[in-house]
């Protein structure tokens, strides 16, 4: 099925850019009568520079919202129903209203971050920021992995059979999922061809979804191992962590 898109660039003056990402299109598998829209909206701006600075040479911020959604064949992108998921089987997404708990489910994805960066001379830098999202019907979120995976993998590259999820994340229609996020870091470039970072994040999500310890895959960690009854993958409501990355450009 067809789709469309489009990029704006606006730059007037060399501290100051805005960005515009939009799409229109049909491209939901096994549901031809849905569509989807997209917008991707960002401004940067560096308000301060001074290259003479002994301490503060320059610093910048950015800021992005999104907004998108789904609609036909049962969802809305707005003013439709969503639920927690237990009420998974007691509602229809469907066409027509004909009930509270029989009506179009809300589809839609909403989000929004701020990053600030500020540079010490050309060698150190600080980023700080967070964002938000809101995606009812999860259509956009990236399905956990593993034993909570709710994509089948009948069988990997290398011939190995993985066991059936039992535990499968839910990702229906009328879903809800909301998450936040905040971070900070340092950065040290001592050429322009390589940056060490030091990071620290924490996420959040309204339901479980990050990777917790006891693992996502099966109670000792192998694809082939059965599923004891009972045993569900470990999914937590939030992730902390800290990161440390090299970045080499060639």
């Amino acid at each position: 099925m067809p789709g469309f898109g489009f990029q704006i660039l606006w730059r007037p003056v060399e501290e100051f850019s805005v960005l515009s990402n939009g799409y229109w299109g049909w491209d939901n598998q096994d549901a031809p009568g849905q569509w989807r829209f997209h917008s991707d909206n960002s401004a940067e701006l560096r308000y301060f520079q001074d290259t003479s600075s002994s301490f503060i040479t320059r610093a910048a911020f950015s800021i992005t919202g999104d907004i998108g959604g789904e609609g036909g064949d049962g969802v809305t992108p707005f003013g439709g129903q969503s639920h927690p998921q237990s009420m998974a089987g007691q509602y229809t997404c469907a066409t027509k209203k004909t009930s509270d708990l029989s009506r179009p489910c809300d589809a839609n994805f909403i989000s929004g971050m701020i990053y600030n960066r500020v540079w010490f001379g050309d060698k150190f830098a600080w980023n700080i920021g967070g964002g938000y999202m809101h995606n009812p019907s999860r259509y956009l979120i990236l399905d956990p992995t593993g034993n909570a995976s709710p994509i089948p993998q009948p069988e990997s590259v290398s011939n190995v059979s993985y066991v059936p999820a039992s535990s499968p994340y839910y990702t229906s229609f009328g879903s809800q999922f909301d998450a936040w996020d905040y971070e900070t870091g340092i950065q040290y470039m001592p050429v322009e061809q390589v940056t060490y970072d030091l990071e620290f994040n924490h996420r959040q999500a309204s339901v479980p979804y990050f990777a917790g310890h006891g693992g996502v895959t099966s109670p000792d960690g192998y694809i082939t191992t059965a599923t004891p009854s009972g045993w569900r993958p470990d999914l937590s409501k939030n992730d902390t962590r800290v990161i440390f990355a090299l970045l080499v450009r060639f």
